[in-house]
């Protein structure tokens, strides 16, 4: 991907975070990008496109960081810390990626096309979840309610960790939190 477009990008998130995407035309991304209307237009046809690709690279972004290290534990528990762990610091890196990904994941804005490319990015949680639920490790409710809590308890220690990021650091209070979700989940 060339720079401009990179720069497009990385400003119309910034936009949409900031202002909303309905809030957002196309000329402020574009000035605010410091490239003219026809260049904008020249990388993407449309502000919708520009949202697809950006929840693309969002979703992708985070599946890299979701699989790190995963081979270096066979525990379910504990590869579900590890998946917990990138997630968080994956946010606090990342804290616009997430907040778009929040915002915008069950938006009808997002189109089909661009959720298929990325429908992947939790299977390997859902396989360990999976895997958890087979081994008697869960609590006996449905999957599909661990996996929203799951999710939910992921976002709501992220963004946490990105109003305070020095609470990453510290190794109790990431170690609760994550113990609480295992509490509320496991049985």
């Amino acid at each position: 991907m060339d720079n401009k477009k990179q720069h497009i990008l990385d400003t119309a998130l910034s936009l949409f975070i900031e202002d909303g995407y309905e809030n957002t035309p196309t000329s402020a991304i574009s000035k605010k990008s410091n490239v003219a209307t026809g260049t904008l237009f020249h990388h993407f046809h449309s502000k919708h496109q520009i949202l697809d690709e950006l929840y693309i690279d969002s979703k992708r972004s985070l599946r890299l960081e979701l699989i790190k290290n995963l081979q270096s534990t066979n525990d379910q528990q504990d590869i579900l810390h590890l998946i917990w762990e990138n997630y968080s610091r994956w946010a606090v890196s990342n804290p616009n990626k997430f907040r778009l990904l929040s915002r915008y994941s069950t938006s009808k804005m997002i189109s089909a096309e661009a959720r298929e490319q990325v429908d992947n990015t939790y299977q390997e949680l859902i396989n360990v979840l999976n895997e958890s639920r087979e081994k008697g490790l869960l609590a006996k409710i449905p999957l599909e309610c661990v996996i929203m809590l799951t999710k939910l308890h992921f976002a709501c220690a992220a963004e946490y960790f990105i109003t305070h990021p020095e609470a990453l650091q510290k190794k109790k209070l990431p170690k609760r939190l994550f113990q609480a979700y295992w509490r509320a989940i496991s049985t």
